[in-house]
Protein backbone atom coordinates (compact mmCIF):
# COMPACT_ATOMS: atom_id res chain seq x y z
CA UNK A 1 0.00 0.00 0.00
CA UNK A 2 2.75 2.96 0.98
CA UNK A 3 4.46 1.51 -2.68
CA UNK A 4 1.07 2.46 -4.68
CA UNK A 5 0.74 5.72 -2.85
CA UNK A 6 3.79 6.93 -3.25
CA UNK A 7 3.59 6.13 -6.56
CA UNK A 8 0.32 7.85 -6.55
CA UNK A 9 2.17 10.64 -5.18
CA UNK A 10 4.86 10.88 -7.44
CA UNK A 11 2.47 11.53 -10.28
CA UNK A 12 0.68 14.10 -8.16
CA UNK A 13 3.87 16.20 -7.67
CA UNK A 14 5.00 15.93 -11.30
CA UNK A 15 1.38 17.07 -12.39
CA UNK A 16 1.06 19.87 -9.97
CA UNK A 17 5.17 20.79 -10.90
CA UNK A 18 6.54 20.15 -7.26
CA UNK A 19 9.41 18.16 -9.31
CA UNK A 20 11.50 18.09 -6.21
CA UNK A 21 8.52 15.54 -4.16
CA UNK A 22 8.27 13.66 -7.20
CA UNK A 23 11.74 12.63 -6.92
CA UNK A 24 11.44 12.09 -3.22
CA UNK A 25 8.13 10.02 -3.60
CA UNK A 26 9.68 7.77 -6.38
CA UNK A 27 12.77 6.98 -4.21
CA UNK A 28 10.53 6.55 -1.07
CA UNK A 29 8.46 3.90 -3.74
CA UNK A 30 11.39 2.08 -4.43
CA UNK A 31 12.43 1.64 -1.21
CA UNK A 32 8.38 0.67 0.18
CA UNK A 33 8.40 -2.05 -2.86
CA UNK A 34 11.78 -3.64 -1.82
CA UNK A 35 10.85 -3.76 1.60
CA UNK A 36 7.66 -5.57 0.85
CA UNK A 37 9.53 -8.12 -1.27
CA UNK A 38 7.22 -6.93 -3.94
CA UNK A 39 9.28 -7.31 -7.45
CA UNK A 40 6.43 -6.63 -9.31
CA UNK A 41 5.86 -2.89 -7.84
CA UNK A 42 9.47 -2.82 -7.14
CA UNK A 43 10.12 -2.78 -11.36
CA UNK A 44 7.26 0.11 -11.54
CA UNK A 45 8.83 1.90 -8.61
CA UNK A 46 11.83 2.13 -10.62
CA UNK A 47 9.74 2.98 -13.41
CA UNK A 48 8.05 6.24 -11.55
CA UNK A 49 11.85 7.14 -10.71
CA UNK A 50 12.82 6.86 -14.24
CA UNK A 51 10.00 9.27 -15.27
CA UNK A 52 10.71 11.68 -12.24
CA UNK A 53 14.23 11.90 -13.79
CA UNK A 54 12.77 12.18 -16.84
CA UNK A 55 10.74 14.89 -15.66
CA UNK A 56 13.51 16.81 -14.30
CA UNK A 57 15.63 17.02 -17.39
CA UNK A 58 17.71 14.17 -17.01
CA UNK A 59 16.87 12.07 -19.84
CA UNK A 60 20.42 9.85 -19.22
CA UNK A 61 19.32 8.82 -15.82
CA UNK A 62 15.73 8.09 -16.82
CA UNK A 63 16.98 5.91 -19.70
CA UNK A 64 19.80 4.05 -17.19
CA UNK A 65 16.86 3.28 -15.12
CA UNK A 66 14.29 2.40 -17.59
CA UNK A 67 17.16 -0.40 -19.17
CA UNK A 68 18.29 -1.46 -16.40
CA UNK A 69 14.66 -2.55 -14.86
CA UNK A 70 13.90 -3.81 -18.13
CA UNK A 71 16.67 -5.91 -18.33
CA UNK A 72 16.35 -7.64 -14.63
CA UNK A 73 12.59 -8.39 -15.43
CA UNK A 74 13.15 -9.64 -18.82
CA UNK A 75 14.23 -13.02 -17.51
CA UNK A 76 11.68 -13.56 -15.48
CA UNK A 77 7.79 -14.81 -16.18
CA UNK A 78 4.45 -14.16 -16.22
CA UNK A 79 2.51 -11.56 -17.75
CA UNK A 80 3.06 -9.08 -15.74
CA UNK A 81 6.56 -8.96 -15.79
CA UNK A 82 6.60 -8.93 -19.75
CA UNK A 83 3.96 -6.11 -19.84
CA UNK A 84 6.32 -3.76 -16.79
CA UNK A 85 9.42 -4.42 -19.39
CA UNK A 86 7.71 -3.21 -22.15
CA UNK A 87 6.31 -0.37 -20.42
CA UNK A 88 9.92 0.56 -18.81
CA UNK A 89 10.95 0.46 -22.44
CA UNK A 90 8.58 3.21 -23.20
CA UNK A 91 10.74 5.82 -20.66
CA UNK A 92 13.95 4.56 -22.17
CA UNK A 93 12.51 5.44 -25.75
CA UNK A 94 10.93 8.99 -24.22
CA UNK A 95 14.14 9.35 -22.56
CA UNK A 96 16.31 8.82 -26.28
CA UNK A 97 14.02 10.80 -27.79
CA UNK A 98 14.82 13.77 -24.97
CA UNK A 99 18.34 13.59 -25.51
CA UNK A 100 18.07 13.72 -29.44
CA UNK A 101 18.35 10.40 -30.62
CA UNK A 102 15.18 10.14 -32.81
CA UNK A 103 16.15 6.67 -34.35
CA UNK A 104 16.79 4.96 -31.06
CA UNK A 105 13.69 6.36 -29.99
CA UNK A 106 11.73 4.67 -32.55
CA UNK A 107 13.39 1.18 -32.94
CA UNK A 108 12.82 0.84 -29.08
CA UNK A 109 9.34 1.72 -29.66
CA UNK A 110 9.02 -0.23 -32.66
CA UNK A 111 10.16 -3.67 -30.91
CA UNK A 112 7.57 -3.07 -28.09
CA UNK A 113 4.76 -2.65 -30.85
CA UNK A 114 4.20 -6.88 -31.71
CA UNK A 115 3.91 -6.66 -27.15
CA UNK A 116 1.60 -4.00 -27.07
CA UNK A 117 -0.33 -6.02 -29.95
CA UNK A 118 -0.66 -9.24 -27.71
CA UNK A 119 -1.59 -7.64 -24.61
CA UNK A 120 -4.49 -5.23 -25.77
CA UNK A 121 -5.30 -2.11 -23.96
CA UNK A 122 -4.02 -3.02 -20.08
CA UNK A 123 -3.16 -0.63 -16.86
CA UNK A 124 -1.46 -2.81 -14.64
CA UNK A 125 -0.66 -1.17 -11.46
CA UNK A 126 -1.44 2.07 -13.14
CA UNK A 127 0.99 1.88 -16.04
CA UNK A 128 -0.98 2.36 -18.82
CA UNK A 129 0.17 0.08 -22.13
CA UNK A 130 -1.34 -1.09 -25.09
CA UNK A 131 -1.77 -0.34 -28.68
CA UNK A 132 -2.93 3.16 -28.05
CA UNK A 133 -0.38 3.85 -25.74
CA UNK A 134 2.06 2.82 -28.55
CA UNK A 135 0.83 5.06 -30.94
CA UNK A 136 0.81 8.22 -27.96
CA UNK A 137 4.40 7.75 -27.33
CA UNK A 138 5.40 7.55 -30.77
CA UNK A 139 3.55 11.10 -31.69
CA UNK A 140 5.27 11.87 -28.79
CA UNK A 141 8.88 10.94 -30.15
CA UNK A 142 7.62 12.89 -33.67
CA UNK A 143 6.98 16.08 -31.59
CA UNK A 144 10.61 15.91 -29.81
CA UNK A 145 12.14 15.35 -32.60
CA UNK A 146 10.42 18.47 -34.48
CA UNK A 147 8.57 16.53 -37.24
CA UNK A 148 5.03 18.29 -36.31
CA UNK A 149 3.49 16.75 -39.91
CA UNK A 150 4.39 13.06 -38.93
CA UNK A 151 3.23 13.44 -35.27
CA UNK A 152 0.19 14.99 -36.84
CA UNK A 153 -0.53 11.68 -39.33
CA UNK A 154 -0.05 9.82 -36.07
CA UNK A 155 -2.55 11.89 -33.96
CA UNK A 156 -5.26 11.81 -36.64
CA UNK A 157 -5.25 7.75 -35.86
CA UNK A 158 -5.36 7.84 -32.41
CA UNK A 159 -8.42 6.86 -30.50
CA UNK A 160 -7.53 8.30 -27.47
CA UNK A 161 -10.72 6.85 -25.52
CA UNK A 162 -9.33 3.58 -26.17
CA UNK A 163 -6.15 3.70 -23.42
CA UNK A 164 -7.88 2.60 -19.92
CA UNK A 165 -5.48 5.79 -17.94
CA UNK A 166 -7.23 8.81 -17.75
CA UNK A 167 -3.58 10.64 -16.84
CA UNK A 168 -2.25 9.01 -20.36
CA UNK A 169 -5.34 10.62 -21.81
CA UNK A 170 -4.91 13.70 -20.78
CA UNK A 171 -0.65 13.98 -21.28
CA UNK A 172 -1.61 13.28 -24.77
CA UNK A 173 -3.73 16.63 -24.90
CA UNK A 174 -1.72 18.49 -23.41
CA UNK A 175 1.76 17.21 -24.56
CA UNK A 176 0.45 18.81 -28.12
CA UNK A 177 -0.89 22.01 -27.04
CA UNK A 178 2.52 24.08 -26.74
CA UNK A 179 3.32 23.25 -30.25
CA UNK A 180 0.10 25.00 -31.56
CA UNK A 181 0.78 27.98 -29.42
CA UNK A 182 3.84 28.16 -30.75
CA UNK A 183 2.61 28.08 -34.23
CA UNK A 184 -0.37 30.52 -32.99
CA UNK A 185 -2.61 27.92 -33.62
CA UNK A 186 -4.71 29.18 -30.74
CA UNK A 187 -7.87 27.97 -31.14
CA UNK A 188 -6.54 24.00 -31.35
CA UNK A 189 -4.19 24.86 -28.54
CA UNK A 190 -7.40 25.89 -26.71
CA UNK A 191 -9.20 23.50 -28.07
CA UNK A 192 -6.75 20.47 -26.79
CA UNK A 193 -6.94 22.06 -23.02
CA UNK A 194 -10.72 22.06 -23.44
CA UNK A 195 -10.92 18.34 -24.52
CA UNK A 196 -8.14 17.70 -21.51
CA UNK A 197 -10.65 19.56 -18.74
CA UNK A 198 -13.67 17.41 -19.86
CA UNK A 199 -11.48 14.22 -18.96
CA UNK A 200 -9.73 15.53 -15.62
CA UNK A 201 -10.53 19.36 -14.83
CA UNK A 202 -9.03 19.29 -11.35
CA UNK A 203 -5.69 18.15 -13.51
CA UNK A 204 -5.88 21.28 -16.16
CA UNK A 205 -6.29 23.30 -13.28
CA UNK A 206 -3.09 22.64 -11.71
CA UNK A 207 -0.40 21.69 -14.56
CA UNK A 208 1.88 24.08 -15.34
CA UNK A 209 2.03 23.63 -18.83
CA UNK A 210 -1.35 24.96 -18.75
CA UNK A 211 -0.85 27.84 -17.20
CA UNK A 212 2.35 28.45 -19.34
CA UNK A 213 -0.25 28.05 -22.40
CA UNK A 214 -2.83 30.25 -21.71
CA UNK A 215 -0.32 32.90 -20.43
CA UNK A 216 0.87 33.09 -23.93
CA UNK A 217 -2.48 33.43 -25.66
CA UNK A 218 -3.78 35.81 -22.86
CA UNK A 219 -0.55 38.32 -23.63
CA UNK A 220 -2.19 38.53 -27.20
CA UNK A 221 -5.33 39.82 -28.71
CA UNK A 222 -8.31 39.15 -29.70
CA UNK A 223 -10.96 36.16 -29.40
CA UNK A 224 -8.86 33.56 -28.81
CA UNK A 225 -7.15 35.60 -25.83
CA UNK A 226 -10.51 36.09 -24.36
CA UNK A 227 -11.26 32.50 -24.93
CA UNK A 228 -8.38 31.86 -22.93
CA UNK A 229 -8.88 34.14 -20.28
CA UNK A 230 -12.35 32.57 -19.68
CA UNK A 231 -10.45 29.58 -19.46
CA UNK A 232 -7.98 31.08 -16.81
CA UNK A 233 -11.24 32.36 -15.00
CA UNK A 234 -13.16 29.42 -14.72
CA UNK A 235 -10.43 27.04 -13.31
CA UNK A 236 -9.59 29.29 -10.96
CA UNK A 237 -5.78 29.80 -12.78
CA UNK A 238 -3.83 32.72 -11.62
CA UNK A 239 -1.73 33.48 -14.18
CA UNK A 240 0.60 35.83 -12.25
CA UNK A 241 1.92 39.05 -14.83
CA UNK A 242 -0.14 39.00 -17.39
CA UNK A 243 -2.41 41.66 -19.10
CA UNK A 244 -5.69 40.81 -19.90
CA UNK A 245 -6.73 41.31 -23.68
Amino acid sequence: MAADLYGLTRSVAKRSGRMDLAMIAADRGRMAAENAEDPLRAAVACWNQAHAALATGHPSVAESIALDTAGAMRGGSGTHRRRCTARCCFVASAAAARRGDAWTARDRLQAIGPVATKTGEINTLWTAFGPTSVAMHAAAIELDAGEHSIAASIVAAVRREQCPSIERRVAFLLDRAPSHQRGREFDAALGLLAAAATEAPEDVSRRPIVRHVLREIIGGSGRAARRAAVMADRFGIELTGVNGP
